[in-house]
């Protein structure tokens, strides 16, 4: 079977396969898609739905996006552009203010990530490489989980890549509504994410590879890259202005460290370690690791396979300078990634698995290689189920303290106080936060003092919930006993004199700060 005749019989069924994919994508990520944010990315999460509503109810001011929930009265919080949450928030003005759109937000985008996922292979590729490749993409347990957070980043991904396959069609084909659109969606990525500038190197390696050394000479290649990056430079010199968290203080400064990933400190067994156990367990299954690195075996020549080398190389570098997040205060959805790269040569093995089946069967061709690809899908859909179920319930359903504790803390919240309340996990102190219409808040019970409480009454606090347990105290719970001077807190004499227990659960306590 040559390569024109592949091409005719697999691309015939291409609609047909993109419709299953994208709709078995979709219900991978219809799971939990109405839950609270109590899942495990529910601190980034809870941050993204606070700015949403402040937007949704002051006006969706992009420059100077605030969140609500953390101190008395609103807080500035400008770090990368907050498109999504503006989203979100639009939503929230035309509907009703309910999370539910920021999941289907990310999942419209994920759906829509992989979707360019499978025209970019089939771009580049004329046999089933595209399927493959998009397979891995649906089926990703990590990637599929994240595809439906309260988070920017699956939007900003899906424009990363809307960018990288519009570069692609620039390339073979130079009209300038190409090069607009590459330009639009890959300033719109960096702006909402500003590692995704990393980009440039995969498309500095494509330009090379179709244009070949010409191509640096051209005006407009250099005239994209500038102004792609300029308006992150303005954002970011607006960011600062204001302190912006990821660039300053122990957080920014210290986890991205130049010095230190010159100094090849990333360059060790931990690190290593956990980039293997997290593509292994959670972005793509052993199966997924295996196949994806013999596509980057093979194929010498195709320069789709010096993208996805390029592509992976990139990401390697990108762990390496925030590697303290990866191998020592472990945020999970930074491993995604390395998906788009993986998917690009898990694609190239699997096409060339089924073609070689295809050659092995000279008398039927579509045969051996219909055969090849059935026992490969069972394969990787086996792979999925082994790995995705634990993910799921780890992240979903019974992370330690979310169904014992907090969601019937949650529960509690809008029976009594406000039943649209938005809730979320702070781990930093164990407790509940929770935003409601009159804001309320949660803190550390041991910290809070009677001058904050009043602070808090005055800005309109109405209710306290107390959630926090320290699990170094072999999982008890403080702050219950008012009068024990070790578990109690500087409050518990304000809080008897001027407010009143409305619920007293077995995990938690609701304070009603002005009972009067």
């Amino acid at each position: 079977m040559n390569n024109s005749e592949s091409e005719t019989h697999w691309v015939r069924y291409d609609k047909w396969a993109l419709a299953l994919l994208l709709l078995v994508g979709f219900l991978i990520r219809f799971e939990g898609i109405g839950l609270d944010l109590i899942d495990h990315h529910c601190f980034r999460e809870g941050t993204e739905a606070m700015m949403a509503r402040h937007f949704a109810r002051e006006g969706i001011f992009l420059q100077y996006p605030k969140i609500d929930g953390y101190s008395a009265e609103p807080l500035l919080f400008i770090n990368e552009f907050p498109l999504y949450p503006a989203l979100m928030a639009f939503c929230y003005r035309i509907a009703i203010e309910h999370v539910l759109f920021g999941r289907l937000i990310s999942v419209a985008a994920s759906l829509g990530s992989a979707l360019v996922c499978y025209l970019l292979l089939r771009r580049m590729s004329r046999n089933t490489t595209p399927v493959w490749g998009t397979a891995l993409f649906i089926l990703s347990p990590l990637g599929s989980y994240v595809g439906r957070c309260v988070m920017r980043h699956p939007t900003a991904f899906f424009f990363m890549i809307l960018s990288f396959y519009l570069w692609i069609l620039w390339l073979q084909k130079p009209m300038w509504r190409f090069w607009f659109g590459a330009l639009f969606s890959g300033a719109l990525s960096i702006l909402m994410n500003f590692a995704n500038a990393y980009i440039g190197l995969p498309m500095l390696c494509a330009l090379v590879l179709i244009r070949g050394v010409k191509g640096f000479f051209d005006r407009r290649v250099w005239l994209l890259a500038g102004l792609m990056l300029f308006p992150s430079v303005l954002w970011l010199k607006h960011a600062m202005e204001f302190g912006a968290w990821f660039m300053t203080g122990e957080g920014g400064v210290k986890q991205r460290d130049l010095g230190r990933f010159i100094r090849l400190e990333w360059l060790n067994s931990d690190f290593f370690e956990s980039v293997g156990s997290h593509l292994s367990t959670m972005l793509l299954t052993p199966l997924g690791c295996f196949l994806a690195f013999v596509g980057l075996l093979i194929a010498w020549r195709s320069p789709l396979a010096w993208i996805a080398r390029v592509w992976a190389l990139t990401v390697i570098i990108y762990f390496g300078f925030d590697h303290y997040p990866i191998y020592m205060h472990v945020h999970d959805y930074y491993f995604v990634h390395a998906l788009f790269p993986a998917c690009l040569a898990f694609g190239l093995a699997g096409g060339a698995m089924v073609e070689i089946a295809g050659l092995k069967s000279p008398r039927f061709p579509h045969v051996g290689a219909s055969i090849a690809s059935v026992v490969l899908g069972l394969l990787l859909l086996a792979s999925w189920v082994v790995y995705d179920r634990p993910l799921k319930k780890q992240f979903l359903h019974t992370e330690v303290g979310w169904l014992q504790h907090w969601l019937p803390a949650s529960r509690g919240v809008r029976e009594l106080t406000d039943p649209d309340a938005i809730l979320v996990v702070d781990r930093d102190v164990d407790a509940l936060i929770y935003l409601c219409d009159r804001r309320g808040w949660v803190t550390d019970w041991k910290e809070l003092t009677p001058e904050a409480l009043e602070s808090m009454v005055r800005h309109g606090a109405d209710y306290l919930l107390i959630t926090s347990y320290t699990m170094g105290e072999k999982g008890a719970f403080t702050g219950f006993d008012f009068y024990d001077p070790e578990k109690g807190s500087p409050a518990a004499g304000w809080v008897q004199s001027h407010g009143k227990v409305i619920k007293d659960g077995l995990v938690y306590q609701i304070v009603d700060l002005a009972p009067s």
